[in-house]
Protein backbone atom coordinates (compact mmCIF):
# COMPACT_ATOMS: atom_id res chain seq x y z
CA UNK A 1 0.00 0.00 0.00
CA UNK A 2 2.73 2.46 0.44
CA UNK A 3 5.52 3.22 -1.78
CA UNK A 4 9.53 4.39 -1.35
CA UNK A 5 8.81 7.43 -0.36
CA UNK A 6 6.39 6.31 2.60
CA UNK A 7 2.99 7.82 1.01
CA UNK A 8 0.22 5.58 0.26
CA UNK A 9 0.40 4.47 -3.27
CA UNK A 10 -3.25 4.23 -3.81
CA UNK A 11 -5.83 7.30 -3.14
CA UNK A 12 -9.52 6.49 -3.42
CA UNK A 13 -11.66 9.06 -3.16
CA UNK A 14 -15.35 9.56 -4.27
CA UNK A 15 -16.79 12.94 -4.42
CA UNK A 16 -20.64 13.02 -4.31
CA UNK A 17 -20.87 16.83 -4.97
CA UNK A 18 -18.78 19.84 -4.75
CA UNK A 19 -19.97 23.53 -4.18
CA UNK A 20 -17.37 25.98 -4.73
CA UNK A 21 -17.57 30.09 -4.54
CA UNK A 22 -14.26 31.51 -6.10
CA UNK A 23 -13.03 34.55 -7.36
CA UNK A 24 -9.60 36.45 -8.82
CA UNK A 25 -7.15 35.71 -10.62
CA UNK A 26 -5.82 32.21 -12.19
CA UNK A 27 -3.05 32.46 -9.83
CA UNK A 28 -4.85 33.48 -6.55
CA UNK A 29 -8.34 31.87 -6.72
CA UNK A 30 -10.06 32.21 -2.84
CA UNK A 31 -13.77 31.44 -1.61
CA UNK A 32 -15.45 28.88 0.13
CA UNK A 33 -16.33 25.50 -0.49
CA UNK A 34 -18.91 22.36 0.50
CA UNK A 35 -17.93 18.86 -0.40
CA UNK A 36 -19.60 15.47 0.48
CA UNK A 37 -17.84 12.51 -0.65
CA UNK A 38 -19.87 8.83 0.51
CA UNK A 39 -16.61 7.08 0.83
CA UNK A 40 -12.68 7.56 0.75
CA UNK A 41 -9.13 6.03 1.61
CA UNK A 42 -5.61 7.56 1.74
CA UNK A 43 -4.02 6.95 5.01
CA UNK A 44 -7.34 6.40 6.83
CA UNK A 45 -10.69 5.61 5.56
CA UNK A 46 -14.38 7.29 5.80
CA UNK A 47 -17.45 6.96 5.44
CA UNK A 48 -20.15 9.94 4.62
CA UNK A 49 -18.06 12.89 4.85
CA UNK A 50 -19.20 16.36 4.93
CA UNK A 51 -16.78 19.23 4.87
CA UNK A 52 -16.34 23.16 4.25
CA UNK A 53 -14.05 25.39 4.26
CA UNK A 54 -12.35 28.61 2.97
CA UNK A 55 -10.13 28.91 0.25
CA UNK A 56 -7.04 31.36 0.97
CA UNK A 57 -5.16 30.34 -2.64
CA UNK A 58 -6.60 27.51 -4.78
CA UNK A 59 -2.93 27.35 -6.79
CA UNK A 60 -1.05 26.77 -3.52
CA UNK A 61 -3.66 24.42 -1.93
CA UNK A 62 -3.99 27.03 1.11
CA UNK A 63 -7.42 26.40 2.66
CA UNK A 64 -9.33 25.42 5.90
CA UNK A 65 -11.41 22.44 6.48
CA UNK A 66 -14.12 21.79 8.83
CA UNK A 67 -15.34 18.20 8.53
CA UNK A 68 -17.60 15.57 9.98
CA UNK A 69 -17.64 11.53 9.37
CA UNK A 70 -19.64 8.72 10.19
CA UNK A 71 -17.01 6.65 10.26
CA UNK A 72 -13.11 7.29 10.27
CA UNK A 73 -11.36 3.38 9.72
CA UNK A 74 -7.46 2.74 10.57
CA UNK A 75 -7.01 -0.35 9.23
CA UNK A 76 -9.68 -2.24 11.64
CA UNK A 77 -9.58 0.15 14.36
CA UNK A 78 -13.17 2.20 13.30
CA UNK A 79 -14.17 5.34 14.94
CA UNK A 80 -17.78 6.68 14.41
CA UNK A 81 -18.92 10.12 14.66
CA UNK A 82 -15.81 12.51 13.82
CA UNK A 83 -14.93 15.79 13.75
CA UNK A 84 -11.94 17.30 12.23
CA UNK A 85 -10.47 21.32 12.00
CA UNK A 86 -7.45 21.46 9.46
CA UNK A 87 -5.51 23.64 8.21
CA UNK A 88 -3.85 23.21 4.47
CA UNK A 89 -0.65 25.27 3.65
CA UNK A 90 2.79 24.48 1.94
CA UNK A 91 1.89 21.44 1.70
CA UNK A 92 1.65 20.65 5.63
CA UNK A 93 -1.95 19.36 7.22
CA UNK A 94 -2.35 21.05 10.34
CA UNK A 95 -5.01 18.81 12.32
CA UNK A 96 -5.94 21.45 14.99
CA UNK A 97 -8.43 18.73 15.97
CA UNK A 98 -9.62 15.35 15.60
CA UNK A 99 -12.31 13.98 17.69
CA UNK A 100 -15.15 11.83 18.80
CA UNK A 101 -16.43 10.61 22.03
CA UNK A 102 -13.16 8.18 22.36
CA UNK A 103 -10.47 10.15 20.34
CA UNK A 104 -8.78 13.58 20.73
CA UNK A 105 -6.11 14.06 18.35
CA UNK A 106 -3.99 17.15 16.72
CA UNK A 107 -0.17 17.32 14.61
CA UNK A 108 0.56 17.59 11.22
CA UNK A 109 1.25 15.75 8.03
CA UNK A 110 3.06 16.47 5.41
CA UNK A 111 1.56 16.03 1.75
CA UNK A 112 5.05 15.70 0.06
CA UNK A 113 7.17 13.82 2.24
CA UNK A 114 4.71 11.86 4.64
CA UNK A 115 6.23 12.91 7.84
CA UNK A 116 3.90 13.41 10.77
CA UNK A 117 3.88 14.66 14.10
CA UNK A 118 0.78 13.32 15.91
CA UNK A 119 -0.61 13.56 19.65
CA UNK A 120 -3.31 11.61 20.16
CA UNK A 121 -5.52 9.99 23.24
CA UNK A 122 -8.04 7.45 23.25
CA UNK A 123 -10.50 6.87 26.16
CA UNK A 124 -12.90 4.14 26.66
CA UNK A 125 -12.17 2.26 23.57
CA UNK A 126 -12.00 -1.46 22.59
CA UNK A 127 -8.58 -1.95 20.70
CA UNK A 128 -9.36 -5.18 17.99
CA UNK A 129 -7.09 -7.59 16.51
CA UNK A 130 -7.65 -9.81 13.92
CA UNK A 131 -5.12 -12.27 14.12
CA UNK A 132 -6.08 -15.91 15.02
CA UNK A 133 -5.16 -15.30 18.41
CA UNK A 134 -7.88 -12.19 18.66
CA UNK A 135 -5.88 -10.40 21.29
CA UNK A 136 -8.06 -7.28 22.55
CA UNK A 137 -7.86 -4.56 24.98
CA UNK A 138 -10.19 -2.31 26.41
CA UNK A 139 -8.35 0.69 26.31
CA UNK A 140 -9.29 2.72 29.53
CA UNK A 141 -7.04 5.78 28.63
CA UNK A 142 -4.43 5.15 26.13
CA UNK A 143 -1.43 8.50 24.84
CA UNK A 144 0.59 8.55 21.77
CA UNK A 145 2.97 11.00 20.35
CA UNK A 146 4.28 9.78 17.59
CA UNK A 147 6.33 11.51 14.50
CA UNK A 148 8.49 10.06 11.49
CA UNK A 149 6.31 8.52 8.01
CA UNK A 150 3.55 5.82 8.34
CA UNK A 151 6.27 3.04 7.50
CA UNK A 152 8.58 4.65 9.82
CA UNK A 153 7.14 5.78 13.21
CA UNK A 154 8.92 6.97 16.21
CA UNK A 155 7.57 7.29 19.49
CA UNK A 156 5.86 6.61 22.65
CA UNK A 157 2.32 5.18 23.46
CA UNK A 158 1.38 4.59 26.87
CA UNK A 159 -1.51 1.91 27.88
CA UNK A 160 -2.58 2.45 31.53
CA UNK A 161 -4.11 -0.69 33.25
CA UNK A 162 -6.05 -2.32 30.23
CA UNK A 163 -8.10 -5.29 30.14
CA UNK A 164 -7.42 -7.61 28.06
CA UNK A 165 -8.71 -11.14 26.22
CA UNK A 166 -7.16 -13.33 23.91
CA UNK A 167 -9.97 -15.73 22.00
CA UNK A 168 -12.77 -13.74 24.26
CA UNK A 169 -10.66 -14.80 27.29
CA UNK A 170 -10.04 -12.47 29.97
CA UNK A 171 -6.35 -12.61 30.82
CA UNK A 172 -5.51 -9.62 32.87
CA UNK A 173 -5.03 -6.19 32.61
CA UNK A 174 -1.93 -4.66 30.48
CA UNK A 175 -0.14 -2.00 31.83
CA UNK A 176 2.30 -0.70 28.74
CA UNK A 177 5.04 2.21 27.97
CA UNK A 178 5.95 1.51 24.35
CA UNK A 179 9.02 3.19 22.87
CA UNK A 180 8.98 2.87 18.81
CA UNK A 181 12.30 3.91 17.28
CA UNK A 182 11.40 3.64 13.57
CA UNK A 183 9.27 0.66 14.14
CA UNK A 184 11.69 -1.38 16.81
CA UNK A 185 9.55 -1.44 19.34
CA UNK A 186 11.11 -1.48 23.33
CA UNK A 187 8.26 -2.52 26.15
Amino acid sequence: MFTDNNLPSKMNVKIGTLNANLTGTADKLSGNYELYSPYGEYVVEYEKLHANGKINNLSKLDLTANAKMDELWLNYQRLKDVTANLEVKDNVVNILSIKNENLNASGNYNLKTGNMNINAGLKDYMLYDTSPYKVNLKVKNLDANLKGTVNKLSGNITIPSAPTTIKSTYVGDTNAHISIKRWNYEI
